[in-house]
């Protein structure tokens, strides 16, 4: 009998602690679903992506040229560093994404790069032979490149090699493509080379001595598989003669790869087609983008017709508990509508007597719109460095100003010209970023500046950059914005 006593007091205690759990189980589950969760919705109806993927823009052909190996391939994959390298120059749209693919590949070997023999055809002017430049600097896109003068001057007494700075006036095959190589190599010295009526064969024996010399690259630059299609293969011999722009480029390399038993490696292979199907699919889907966020500025304004007000109620509740108490308000589902619950960005500044006296603003939705706001008042009045310290006697004469946002927008530019022309200063919020570094401002800041130039700078200056500073890197988004101004519902 005592046995079975204990047993059954086990079997209670169990019991007992089991109820306790579950209890604390469901107390912590109405307090959480009660004060902080967010519906699974926002309130622009849209899944935020985490970031736009890079456009890519397809080209011509680029290749490279590895030296043979006949040592054991196990070691290190059986790849030495490219001695020659072949790559594209048909405008940016057409070749940055392969030109910008192969100079990647030498990424492994940048430092051990320090002499660059950057062979391009002269499209505008005839060149007699192969022109070499006369001076210790060339200046290429605003940057000045120390020249290699040993290797010019030895390169000077080969046949139809010869110095000529008026081959050099019009260049600009070599400006387009350095900055690209700059990304990959910084420390090198530049031996360009124009070339115009040159012999494949004269061109390959100039070079060939310095195509594999443990510190030295030669690039040859071209357009040459604009004319073929995607089952022929440019780098191979036999075919008829076309008038392609760097064609002499590159038979020079192929009989300096058979010279010295180089492999060649394709990098890739587009025709002119597959670029403008991508471009217009680039096309279709920048004005799917622009109507998703108008579509999403109308769903802002429906929110807004049916639950601004009650999102002021909730931002003027904040306002006191922040003032008052100097606690932030928690809204909770039994005082407030269940849509309001819903995931969206908000952000808030606070006036009185015309002028602001604080501010506080979150980008993306992630959590209750209503959470967000009544979060953005209690920083609006205890965060804001710049803003005035507000005290009982200031609530009925402080103003809220609520603000919804869209999703973003990613701004596809070509340069900063660009980025201004594609701003609409009467609607555009604008979020700049570089690195770690990001700003952003609301639509109405355009107004304190008188034009898209001063926005701009003031934007990087706010990011924490240098207003004269530009990037391509740089990543520039847009929204829109519905206001829910104080006594207007």
């Amino acid at each position: 009998m005592n046995g079975s006593n204990i047993d059954i007091s086990k079997i209670i205690k169990y019991i007992l602690t089991a109820l306790v759990i579950i209890f604390i189980l469901i107390l912590n589950y109405c307090s959480i679903n009660e004060h902080m969760s967010s519906n699974p919705h926002k309130i622009t109806n849209y899944k935020i992506p985490e970031d736009y993927k890079e456009r890519t823009r397809p080209s011509v052909v680029a290749a490279l040229f590895y030296p043979a190996i006949t040592e054991n391939k196990n070691k290190n994959d059986g790849k030495k560093r490219p001695e020659l390298l072949i790559v594209p120059h048909a405008g940016y749209k057409y070749s940055t994404a392969v030109a910008a693919k192969a100079y990647q590949a030498l990424t492994p070997y940048a430092d051990n790069i320090k002499n660059i023999i950057f062979v391009v055809p002269q499209h505008k002017i005839k060149v007699k032979g192969a022109a070499l430049y006369p001076a210790k600097q060339i200046k290429l896109s605003g940057k000045n490149y120390n020249i290699n003068e040993e290797i010019s001057n030895a390169l000077s007494q080969k046949k139809g090699m010869s110095f000529s700075l008026k081959a050099f006036t019009k260049e600009t095959i070599m400006a387009e493509q350095l900055p690209l190589l700059s990304q990959v190599v910084n420390e090198f010295q530049l031996i360009p080379v124009v070339y115009g009526t040159i012999s494949s064969a004269d061109l390959a024996s100039a070079l060939e001595e310095y195509a594999t010399l443990p510190n030295t690259l030669i690039i040859i630059s071209s357009d040459l598989a604009n004319y073929y299609s995607e089952f022929q293969n440019p780098l191979s011999k036999g075919e008829e003669d076309h008038a392609d722009c760097g064609n002499i480029g590159i038979e020079a390399a192929q009989e300096i790869a058979q010279r010295h038993n180089l492999i060649p490696e394709m990098m890739d292979l587009v025709n002119a087609q597959d670029i403008v199907d991508r471009l217009n699919r680039y096309d279709e889907e920048t004005k799917a983008e622009e109507k998703r966020l108008e579509q999403e500025r109308q769903s802002l304004q429906e929110f807004k017709s049916l639950y601004g007000e009650e999102l002021m109620k909730i931002a003027r509740i904040s306002l006191e508990e922040a003032v008052l108490h100097h606690e932030e308000y928690n809204p909770s589902r039994k005082d407030h509508s269940h849509t309001v619950f819903d995931k969206g960005a908000s952000y808030i500044t606070l006036e009185k007597d015309g002028k602001e006296i604080g501010k506080a603003g979150t980008l993306l939705p992630q959590k209750a719109i209503a959470r967000d706001v009544a979060m953005n008042v209690y920083k609006a009045v205890t965060e804001d460095e710049k803003g005035t310290k507000i005290t009982s006697e200031d609530l009925a004469k402080t103003k809220i100003n609520i603000v919804l946002l869209t999703d973003f927008e990613r701004v596809r530019y070509k340069d900063e010209a660009d980025v201004l022309n594609k701003l609409d200063e009467t609607q555009d919020g604008v979020v700049l970023r570089s690195g770690d570094r990001q700003a952003a401002f609301l639509p109405k800041e355009w107004k304190n500046y008188k034009n898209k130039q001063e926005f701009l700078k003031a934007l990087k200056f706010k990011a924490g950059l240098s207003p004269s500073y530009w990037s391509n890197r740089i990543k520039i988004y847009k929204f829109y914005k519905e206001e829910i101004t104080e006594n207007e519902n």
